[in-house]
Parts: structure tokens; sequence; C-alpha cells
């Protein structure tokens, strides 16, 4: 017998002797202590996953903590591993991604609790129309989706992921506007194209309001119609020859205007009146026009005052086209008579200053509100007749040509084609004078002036005198007697329309 043996039986023995008899109690095996030779064959499984179970020839059983993976038997932990011969996880929380349920706590046997939410929910299907959970789920509850947009620029569709589709479609349309034809869809809008509005009348404004065509009467302007005809109430009316129609207006802006730093008492206050239309001649009256009327002895001649010397234009040779002038207003007023028995006229002070506004508002002199002149705009008091008469007033650098008269077509025609606005000779008008006549005459239909007094108003400018700058201006007043009669002063006449 090995002395190994005699070593085992001693144990025993021994610890017989030690346990005095224990009852219930089972020995050890005396081969896990020493039985080495039967390691091999020895079961050192000591039931932990945490462990990994060998036998060392030496030693006997060992048990070495492997730190693998294991399950805790917890369901409320995750990410179980072997920690010092133990299972242990980690707490985990109880994700909150169900549109339908909510956590409400975890159970260690069977893990997360979920309560059911309430509510609005997508199940992921777009075209099923409105979507709520119920029990814990997420149901469609409001039937398919309405994707009609009511356009009929798009063909309207559903698709599950993406919902409501409206493709652009190339149909034939209807645009609602009167002014559009061949109505087709383009990027899911209804276009049409332009219709023309043009109705043929050459005196309408044929325009489209975005809904019908309208076609109003267009501006009187002389020009759209035939030789001696013009635009009147929509229709081509017959015009006198060498005149211009002048369409009615509401609103003719008269008086010193804002931002005029040369305002006169008289020219106050700035106000409006209303005009009715009337026609008015393209130019001042010429000496040959004037003739006619002296040789079928209908007028009498100009003051023989004014001599060919100091600008007089009546029997001087080469001045037939200039203005007549050297005219009382008497005589002017018998000549627009004689040539126009039914309502030949001079022109009214407010006909003429919104003649000479250039159908402008807000205008401090004839040509714009900068007091100096366009180059050869008109005859004006200019260095050419400073050069002949040095005690003239003149403008500064402004030069046409001209002493006293020119031809009347010189210079530039104002908006209603009309010459002489921007300079010539000085024009009676019809009105007697009154200093205070524009408080009276605010808001009045075709105002004629006061019905008596010793002096007419004459409106410029003219080749001679500016007073300093001032007598430029569209709102400045002169008024002579009644039997002035100078060289700077000439006329047109009007007649009401129809």
């Amino acid at each position: 017998m090995r002395w190994h043996v005699l070593a085992s039986m001693l144990v025993v023995a021994l610890s017989v002797a030690l346990c005095g008899g224990c009852e219930g109690e089972e020995l050890p095996a005396p081969h896990k202590f020493f039985d080495q030779d039967r390691c091999p064959g020895l079961d050192c499984d000591d039931n932990n996953p945490c462990t990994k179970d060998n036998c060392d020839p030496q030693q006997g059983c060992l048990h070495e903590d492997n730190g693998g993976p294991c399950d805790d038997g917890n369901a409320c932990t995750k990410n179980d591993s072997c920690q010092g011969a133990s299972c242990q996880g980690q707490n985990q929380d109880c994700p909150d991604s169900d549109q339908c349920r909510q956590p409400d706590g975890c159970d260690s046997k069977t893990g997360c609790i979920y309560n059911n939410r309430a509510g609005p929910c997508s199940d992921g299907d777009y075209c099923n129309g409105q979507d709520a959970c119920k029990d814990g789920e997420c149901q469609p509850s409001g039937g398919p989706a309405k994707c009609n947009d009511n356009n009929d620029c798009t063909t309207d569709s559903c698709e599950k992921t993406k919902g409501c589709l409206h493709d652009h479609n190339t149909a034939m349309c209807e645009d609602g506007n009167e002014c559009t034809q061949n109505d087709a869809c383009s990027k899911g809008n209804c276009k049409g194209g332009k219709i023309s509005c043009d109705d043929g009348n050459v005196c309408t404004n044929d325009e489209c309001d975005g809904a019908k065509c309208g076609h109003e009467p267009a501006d009187n302007d002389g020009q759209k119609c035939a030789t001696n005809k013009a635009c009147y109430k929509g229709k081509c009316a017959a015009l006198i020859k060498g005149m211009r129609l002048i369409g009615a207006v509401q609103q003719a802006e008269i008086g010193c205007v804002n931002g005029d730093t040369q305002c006169q008492a008289h020219e106050n206050p700035l106000h409006t009146v209303t005009l009715s239309a009337f026609l008015v001649d393209e130019t001042e009256v010429t000496v040959a026009k004037y003739k006619t009327c002296v040789d079928a002895k209908g007028c009498t001649a100009p003051a023989a005052t004014c001599s060919a010397g100091d600008g007089g234009t009546w029997g001087v040779a080469g001045k037939e086209d200039h203005p007549v002038n050297c005219v009382t207003w008497a005589q002017a007023t018998a000549y627009c008579a004689w040539r126009m028995p039914k309502g030949g006229r001079l022109p009214t002070e407010a006909e003429w200053e919104y003649l000479q506004r250039d159908k402008k508002k807000g205008l401090i002199y004839p040509w714009g509100n900068n007091a100096a002149p366009p180059a050869k705009i008109g005859n004006l008091p200019d260095t050419t007749a400073e050069a002949a008469n040095a005690s003239w007033q003149t403008i500064a650098g402004y030069t046409d040509g001209h002493v006293y008269t020119a031809p009347v077509s010189y210079g530039a025609a104002n908006a209603f084609g009309l010459k002489g606005m921007y300079g010539n000779v000085w024009e009676w008008v019809h009105d007697f004078y009154s200093a205070n006549y524009y408080s009276q005459s605010n808001g009045a239909k075709d105002p004629a002036g006061p019905g008596s007094g010793a002096q007419h108003v004459t409106r410029g400018p003219g080749f001679y005198w500016t007073d300093g700058g001032v007598a430029l201006r569209t709102s400045y007043r002169l008024h002579m007697s009644l039997t002035h009669a100078k060289n700077d002063l000439g006329f047109r006449c009007v007649k009401p329309y129809p």
C-alpha cells in the first residue's frame, strides 16, 4: 500500500473523530483532496456559468472567472456579463418609441410594462387618412385620404409612403379670363394666350382689366383720326383746320403751385376748376390770317403805332407767318367771332393756364420746374434781343435768334400739340381782370372771369420782359387796359366743342 492511501485513511478517521458521528452530514470524498491520480476523471463542474472549471493535478478542481456573457434572470437588465464569478446586468430604460404605448415601470420577470396611449398616430400608410391609437395599436379612423385639390391642372393620386400627389397635367382648362384664348394647363396653372381687345375704333383705348376687354374713349389728341378730325367721346369728330381738340377735364389746376417761391397774391389760392371740351388754335393768329378778316371788312387793321423797326408785323413783308401784334382786346375778339360765328372767342384765363401746364400738375414753368428753359424751346427774351436792346430784361445764356417775333411754327409744341406756349408774344384772354377772382372760382365749371372791369388779362411769356424771371411762370397774371396794343401782344382763338 502506498503512502498516500494511508494518508487518505488517516484523514477519514480524523474527520470522523472530529465530527463525533455528526448525523446528516456527508463526509467529503477523500479523492477531492488527495486523489490526484484520479484528477482526469474528477467532475469539477460547480454549475456556475461564470466560472471556467478544470482540474489541476497538484491543486485539484479549479474555478476561474470566465468574464463571458450570461443571463442574470432579470428581465429589467441588459448586457449581462460575468464579473467576479457572478452574473451581473445593467439596469435598462424601457424604450418610449411606440406611438400607442407608453412605459410604466419594469417587472424583473416579464420585463417592461406599458400602458396604452390615446390620440393621433401614423401607421406609415399616408393614404388611410387620419390614424388614431386604439387598444395599443395605430389604426385608421378617418377613412381614405382626400387628395382632390380642385385644380383641373393636377392629376390627384395617393402613394402609401408619400401621401397625396398632385402631378401637373397639360389638359385643356378655363382660366375665367375673357381676354385669353386656348386655355391650357401649364405647371399646375391654367393659362391662356392673350387675345386682342382691339375693336377697330381708333378713338377707344382697348385694354383688358384681367376679366374682360374695355373700350374707354381715347384722349382727344387729334392724331388718331384722319386729317382735321379728332377723337371725341369715342368717335372721330370733325375739326376745324389748324385747331386742336381739348377734351373735357374735371380738375384743371389753376393758380400758384406748391413749391413756387415767387407766388403773387392775385395768383392764390391754388384751386381746381372743371372745363368743357373746346377747340383751340395750334398757333397764334398770323398776319396772313388776320388780313383775310380785314380784307373782308370783318376786322380793323392793327394800330399804326407799331412799325417794322420796333417789331410790328402788320404790313411788313416777310412777316406774314408771324403772329399779328398791336391789336386791342376788342380787335382780337372780333376776329375770333368773324372766323367762327358759332362760338368763336378768346380762351378764358382758366383754359389758357390749363393749356400751358402741358397736361401736368405742380408745374412752375411751362417747360418744368427749372427756371432755365431748354435750348430754343420758344421765342423768349434772349441774348439776341439783349444785343439789340441793352435795357431789356433777358434770360442769361438763352439764345433763340429772334429779337422780336418769330414765325408761329418756331419752337417746340407742347403736349397738346400747341406752338407758342413756351414764348413768342403775350396773348389776350377772354377774362376781365380781378385780383381776388381765384378765391371765387374754386370748383367752378368753365369760369370766365368777372362780368366787367377796366382791364383784361394777358398771358405769356413772350419775347419781351421777364420781370426778373417771375413773368416766365405758368401762374403769372398780367393785365392791360382795353385799348392796349403793343408789339409783344397777340392772340389765338378757341371754340366750344362740339
